[in-house]
């Protein structure tokens, strides 16, 4: 635990010195320790919402993508601090999140241009009004039509925002918040606001637990005995709590059962992860976790062409061709998130002016 991951990828080309292009991408100036189970899990989860970008998903494989966000806000209280004046914490995300959500989708413009060209062959069909999208006052403003997933560095900015003020309260008060936001997450999704502020509001409920219940997990997981207790109490929770929904439904006040199931889900994944974050078979999955960031921002670029290729050639969507494509766009992304990290490191996060 708390390995940097650097020092695993020195490793990944063997005896003999060499270092893979996978070890290279990896490495970044200045990089903080880091826990593998943490980026393990955010491995698994990135590759996740990236198989819910394909066309070739039912309605149970999104559900796929919902784990991953759920997993991301989640995590990304782990490590949430309020140390700092409010200029400097605003200084800190605006160059973490803001700005690579604004390269991002300034990038995405002449590409959806190009998509929409190949799908439609005409040159006028390209909607620029969508362009103002983050501006739209809707309800559950999680769609961004140039670069979907782009939602989540928007609503991350919003929701650490709200942490400034909220996480200087009692663990309680703000483990009560996050509940609450989590019970009544539908009808805050069904505020029509703009900058995806109801969203935040919502998502808000899940970073919350992980600011709350992070760092004492961590703890839990560095010792063995307690990492299998803790798989054990996760899936029997998940499972419990599936089963429940399944005979009950999710209405009424059980709603928030299943935001409990997914975390449920996360916490057993994270024991996983503990087991395995030092294992030779663990590494791709540290590395996208690494990289999470990046490759939600760039995958589309990849996976949009190669998702249209394999349709032409095959005329089907299929989970297993969808899969193909992942895989396929994971890989290509390997040497493209070594060289922004080296030429073009605000798009990764890890710039800092």
């Amino acid at each position: 635990m708390g390995k940097c991951l650097s020092d695993n990828f020195l490793a990944i080309g063997g005896g003999n010195g060499e270092v893979s292009a996978l070890a290279l991408a990896s490495a970044s100036v200045g990089s903080k320790p880091r826990y593998g189970s943490v980026d393990v899990l955010k491995g698994l989860a990135i590759l996740l919402v990236v198989w819910s970008h394909t066309d070739c998903i039912g309605s149970e494989l999104w559900k796929c993508g919902t784990f991953g966000n759920i997993a991301f806000f989640f995590l990304s209280g782990f490590f949430f601090k309020v140390n700092a004046p409010f200029g400097e914490f605003m200084s800190r995300r605006v160059w973490r999140l803001l700005l690579p959500f604004f390269l991002f989708y300034v990038l995405s413009i002449p590409f959806r241009y190009v998509t929409d060209l190949w799908d439609y062959r005409s040159f006028t069909v390209f909607d620029w009004s969508r362009i103002w999208d983050i501006f739209k006052v809707e309800a559950e403003h999680d769609y961004l039509s140039l670069n979907v997933p782009l939602w989540f560095l928007f609503t991350i900015f919003w929701i650490q925002l709200f942490g400034f003020f909220v996480m200087r309260l009692p663990k309680w008060c703000v483990l009560v918040v996050g509940l609450a936001a989590l019970f009544f997450g539908p009808d805050i999704l069904d505020w029509p606001t703009a900058v995806m502020f109801n969203n935040a509001c919502y998502w808000f409920g899940f970073f919350a637990v992980g600011y709350v219940v992070g760092r004492p997990l961590l703890k839990v997981l560095s010792d063995y005995r307690w990492r299998l207790i803790t798989l054990v109490f996760g899936l029997v929770v998940c499972v419990g709590l599936v089963c429940f929904l399944e005979s009950n439904g999710a209405n009424g006040y059980f709603r928030i059962l299943v935001g409990m199931a997914y975390l449920a889900a996360d916490v057993a994944l994270l024991a996983v992860g503990s087991f395995i974050e030092d294992l030779r078979v663990s590494r791709w999955l540290l590395f996208y976790g690494e990289s999470s960031l990046f490759i939600l921002g760039a995958h589309l670029f990849v996976l949009n062409p190669l998702a249209r290729i394999s349709y032409k050639v095959t005329r089907i969507y299929d989970p297993w061709l969808g899969l193909a494509c992942v895989v396929l766009t994971a890989l290509i992304l390997v040497p493209v998130i070594g060289y922004a990290k080296r030429r073009w490191p605000m798009l990764t996060s890890d710039w800092r002016p």
